[in-house]
């Protein structure tokens, strides 16, 4: 098994996030990495999580915190929502 990484969302990988959130059943249309700042937590090339933040001058916007579902309890979320 390959190591967990935290990262910043690069815009190769607004595909793969859209598609993970749609298949959680989240909003994607309008992700962006290159529009909102969006960790991810990825194990070699798969992605097991997400979350984002889009700035609106002095408040923000807590995008779709989401873990694979065979990856949860195992503390990803906590990693992610401390990551932002």
């Amino acid at each position: 098994m390959s190591e967990l990484v935290l990262r910043m969302a690069r815009d190769e990988d607004d595909p793969a996030l859209r598609a993970f959130l749609a298949e959680a059943g989240l909003p994607s249309d309008d992700v962006s990495s290159s529009r909102q700042s969006i960790i991810v937590v990825v194990e070699g090339d798969a992605l097991q999580g997400s979350v984002g933040l889009e700035v609106f001058d002095s408040a923000a916007l807590l995008r779709s915190l989401a873990v694979r579902t065979e990856r949860r309890r195992a503390g990803l979320g906590g990693r992610l929502s401390s990551g932002l």
